[in-house]
């Protein structure tokens, strides 16, 4: 689409059948990237722009291209240099269509005098991007630029609308899927340990039975504590795959989240596992809201979070447990950090770590996250892993202090997979 853009004695301006050639343009996108694409190319750029970008204020990430061409890796607005991200925020914030001024620095560390016209397109209140055309140049933009790019904000506003509704759709399908696949896995591993259970009591009876037996020696009675250790490993493996299959629907009762953080620290603590090895520390905030949830079910989130952390190899020497309150999407709720020093988690397996049966561990089952996925969402909470600051492990997961809805309740344990999609959507496809 070239020619949509006119050069005059100080600057460019759109010629007229720019507007309704980008806006009829946007109807095809379905991500942010062939949105930013499709502008770049129907604004046809000249050497006097040097960036092209699309700032989505649902992910915090700014996406962009160098002169509206090559696209850049999309970055986190906590990840930009002061000068763009202070553009970024002003961009966002301005009521309407805007030229900015600022500094910024370059690919070669130089810094740099830049002008943005920025464009924020906002549906009512919601803002739903911010698209901006970043120039080195103080006579790169014609006052009259202003004005047309004022008229074309609302068809950028529907086209990006329609680009999130589809992202999110797909999100919803996507989880929906996840969802069904998860509870065929679930059955089946309920069926199994259902048929390993009773063959596991009666091997645990005859082998104690056995160890009572006065003509043992001293190397039978080691080999008959040997076995027994081991069903009742298996054991335990049966009955973290009946948890994961046939999750309960919960007791939601108002708790103070710090004495729980207490208790379950306490525990690790003494845990032979990390008794004398590993350090502990707690980082609360004062005055946490009391929050609606299941107690046993968040206890057993928090103890195998820390357990997976004290269990890292090699093993870590600190593990800090931090709660603060934290707002999403105007509900109120408590965010809870459990972070390690160890190897950390390789970034190619971090997005596989909540799946079933997925683990970085020798003798692990790969149930515990998935386990934790789950309860979080019954509660109407959510999970996430990161790299710690500093290297090492950190796993945040948040839960509302109103607890889940009265409807997801009703609905039993299953709703909470089905509303995966819904909430993914509402975050955006988190």
């Amino acid at each position: 689409m070239p020619g949509v853009l006119r050069r005059g004695a100080s600057g460019l301006s759109l010629e007229p059948r720019a507007l309704a050639t980008l806006a009829s343009a946007l109807e095809g996108c379905e991500d942010a990237e062939q949105l930013l694409a499709c502008a770049g190319s129907a604004l046809a750029w000249r050497a006097a722009l040097r960036e092209l970008w699309f700032f989505d204020p649902t992910e915090q990430v700014l996406h962009a291209r160098v002169a509206g061409v090559l696209p850049i890796e999309p970055r986190p607005l906590s990840s930009l240099e002061p000068g763009a991200a202070a553009l970024v925020r002003a961009g966002c914030e301005a009521p309407g269509v805007c030229l900015l001024e600022g500094e910024t620095v370059d690919g070669a560390g130089e810094a740099a005098k830049v002008r943005l016209l920025a464009v924020p397109l906002r549906r009512g209140e919601r803002l739903l991007g911010m698209l901006g055309l970043l120039s080195v140049r103080a006579d790169a933009f014609l006052p009259a630029l202003v004005e047309e790019l004022a008229a074309l904000s609302a068809p950028l506003a529907g086209g990006v609308e329609r680009v999130q509704l589809a992202v999110r759709e797909r999100g919803v399908r996507a989880a929906l899927r996840e969802a069904h696949a998860q509870m065929a896995v679930a059955n089946l591993a309920a069926a199994v340990a259902h048929e390993i259970r009773n063959p596991l009591a009666a091997m645990t009876h005859a082998i104690t039975l056995l160890g009572t037996n006065p003509a043992l020696g001293n190397e039978d009675h080691e080999l008959v504590e040997i076995v027994l250790e081991e069903l009742g490993r298996v054991s335990r493996i049966a009955t973290d795959f009946l948890s994961f299959a046939k999750p309960s629907a919960g007791r939601f009762v108002p708790v103070r989240v710090e004495a729980l953080l207490d208790d379950v620290v306490t525990l690790l603590r003494r845990d032979p596992r990390a008794c004398g090895s590993v350090a502990f520390t707690t980082h609360i905030e004062a005055s946490l809201p009391a929050v609606r949830l299941d107690p046993d079910k968040i206890r057993q989130v928090l103890w195998n979070l820390g357990l997976n952390a004290v269990q890292a190899f090699p093993r870590p020497e600190n593990v800090s447990v931090r709660a603060r309150a934290l707002c999403v999407e105007g509900r109120d709720g408590v965010c809870v950090e459990v972070r390690d020093d160890g190897p950390g988690i390789p970034v190619a397996l971090r997005a596989r770590m909540f799946e079933p049966f997925e683990t970085t561990r020798e003798n692990g089952t790969g149930l515990g996250l998935a386990l934790a996925k789950h309860s979080l969402e019954l509660h109407q909470g959510w999970i996430a892993l990161e790299e710690a600051p500093g290297g090492g492990t950190c796993v945040r997961f948040w839960l509302p202090t109103d607890g889940p809805d009265a409807a997801l309740l009703a609905g039993g344990p299953d709703a909470a997979l089905r509303a995966q999609g819904r909430d993914a959507a509402s975050r955006g496809g988190e």
